[in-house]
């Protein structure tokens, strides 16, 4: 008994200490970088058309797990994650974008509508990665689209 209340004990205090601090990087204003290099180098290879024929066959093999998993019950929800303005404009997104509407669609259930600050959001040096504070924030945004599902 005195091994379980150590434990719940420990618990609380672990998600006590994780909520604070979440909060706490929440509350911060939104860091500035510099990633120009970073977006520089990144833009040469997501622009790179060798991978055009690439998307659409990975997209219908996601689609074939989909449907394997689907038909193990499990749940299948997917979301765009979101790239700096100039990254979210190359040939990589716009073609990831094209593959994915063509196998699953774009107005189908699966997609979750994200709501968060998009001004708020900062890159790190490759300005595809979010920094920590904007990964809490889609983060939470992810957890609020799935909980409006449930509930």
């Amino acid at each position: 008994m005195d091994l379980a209340a150590y434990y719940q004990s420990a618990l609380d205090d672990l998600l006590a200490f994780s909520e604070a601090w979440r909060r706490s990087i929440l509350e911060r204003p939104a860091a500035t970088y510099s990633i120009e290099r970073g977006i520089a180098t990144a833009l040469v290879e997501w622009n790179n058309p060798y991978y055009d024929d690439a998307y659409l066959r990975d997209a219908k093999t996601l689609n074939s797990l989909v449907e394997k998993l689907e038909a193990q019950g499990v749940t299948i929800f997917f979301y765009e994650m979101p790239y700096s303005p100039i990254l979210n404009q190359t040939r990589y997104t716009i073609m990831v974008r094209k593959a994915l509407e063509e196998v699953f669609g774009l107005n189908n259930n699966k997609w979750l509508n994200l709501e968060y600050p998009a001004d708020e959001l900062r890159w790190s040096g490759d300005g595809a990665h979010l920094d920590m504070r904007s990964a809490l924030i889609i983060a939470s945004a992810l957890s609020n689209a799935t909980s409006k599902i449930r509930n």
